[in-house]
């Protein structure tokens, strides 16, 4: 259907677009894309189109790399032109060529590189997690007769736009819906599904989202799958194969370090260990200057005959003076730490159900936190996925050392 769904004989080629949603890996991407540059070459010749994902180097990893593998084979020939003002595919079969010209829409301000694109149709890959903004100028740009637009997204909460003003207004946006799950990819063997949903504890509302398709709300616990008596242990391993170190500063509020170790001996071997922290509240305690905390992060790394060489330092990229300072002080493998929210509670809620993160019980404000970081609920009201911000400082910096232990692309 999403091959074919622009032919006549399909009964709804006179539809305004196609909107795909659901589980994570239910292959829903490619043949969309796929399906968009079948239809563009058809409709178009010499004609600007438009393709966004959630960042441009997103798009070009889910969508743009994939396709330039497959036109080929379909006859196309692709030159992809990155260094041009815009960056655009220019794509030829037979006497047709068109431009497919490539956008980011992750915030407001990515409306405006839109604003001089007229074209004949604009795909939008991940387009839950782009500003309303973003998508309705597009879609303003496309001024051809036979403009067609073309969405794909996993869940997000029920107040989001695209559920909100797509999906409950499919007629009167006249666009066709299809609902994917991850039974719909016959290229995942069992044992790859079955991976992917111990990725997150049933009930969860990534589990939830990204397993069962569901737009459902951000409510309750945060980490709701984090169990005392499963994840923290009384124990440690006699050596380590790597440490990696997560900072969150606040001058004012707290700054806190927490020392993630992978146990190479004992019982947890292979398995990621929170096992040391540092915090420091200075709405309860003296204030301290970033020298003082560079002092401390030394104190931290130190011990018995010698020193912990973490292979990063994972630093709030905010904390512009604190990593001054420790770039004076010699930490060198210190590095801006990946501050994507949602992507890092992920990859931390993963990691937590599938046994790959335990806690050692000497890290007692992460432990607390754990049991108390909850979603605002009244930011879910309005279409927004965020976590009260409140007693989350060690979450924090374990979420910038997880980013970097257990990345995945959202």
């Amino acid at each position: 259907m999403v091959l074919n769904w622009t032919l006549p004989e399909s009964g709804v080629s006179d539809y305004d677009g196609i909107i795909l949603d659901g589980s994570i890996r239910a292959g829903k991407t490619l043949p969309e894309s796929l399906a968009y540059v079948d239809w563009a070459m058809r409709t178009y010749n010499g004609v600007n189109l438009g393709m966004a994902g959630k960042t441009l180097g997103a798009l070009r990893r889910n969508v743009i790399g994939p396709l330039k593998q497959v036109l080929p084979g379909r006859g196309y020939k692709v030159k992809d032109h990155r260094s041009a003002e815009t960056p655009h595919l220019e794509i030829s079969k037979g006497r047709r060529t068109n431009h497919f010209h490539l956008f980011g829409g992750n915030n407001e301000k990515s409306q405006d590189p839109v604003q001089g694109f007229t074209g004949g149709g604009f795909l939008f890959d991940e387009v839950a997690l782009m500003p309303q903004s973003f998508v309705n100028q597009a879609e303003g740009r496309c001024s051809e007769d036979e403009s067609k637009f073309w969405y794909n997204c996993n869940p997000e909460g029920p107040y989001n736009y695209i559920n909100t003003e797509y999906l409950q207004k499919l007629d009167e946006k006249r666009l066709l819906h299809l609902h994917f799950l991850m039974d719909d990819n016959l290229s995942l063997s069992q044992k790859t599904r079955d991976r992917y949903e111990r990725r997150w504890s049933k009930g969860s509302i990534f589990y939830r989202r990204y397993i069962l398709g569901e737009w459902c709300l951000a409510e309750g616990l945060v980490y709701n799958m984090f169990d005392i008596s499963k994840h923290v242990i009384h124990d440690l391993p006699a050596s380590w194969s790597n440490l990696v170190v997560g900072v969150d500063f606040g001058a004012a509020s707290v700054t806190t370090y927490i020392m993630l170790g992978r146990a190479s001996t004992g019982p947890h071997t292979g398995k990621w260990i929170a096992w040391k922290e540092y915090y420091h509240d200075a709405t309860k305690m003296a204030a301290k200057t970033t020298f003082e905390f560079s002092k401390d992060m030394k104190d931290f790394l130190s011990r018995p005959g010698g020193v912990w060489y973490p292979s990063s330092i994972e630093v709030d990229p905010s904390a512009s003076p604190l990593k001054v300072q420790f770039k004076r002080d010699g930490m060198m493998n210190m590095k801006d730490a990946d501050n994507a929210v949602q992507a890092g509670i992920m990859d931390v809620a993963s990691a937590l159900s599938s046994g790959k993160l335990l806690i050692h019980d000497s890290c007692k404000h992460l432990i607390g936190e754990f049991q108390t970081y909850s979603w605002d609920i009244k930011a879910a009201m309005v279409g927004e996925d965020k976590p009260i911000k409140k007693d989350d400082h060690v979450l924090d910096a374990l979420r910038y050392a997880s980013r970097r232990i257990f990345r995945k692309a959202y």
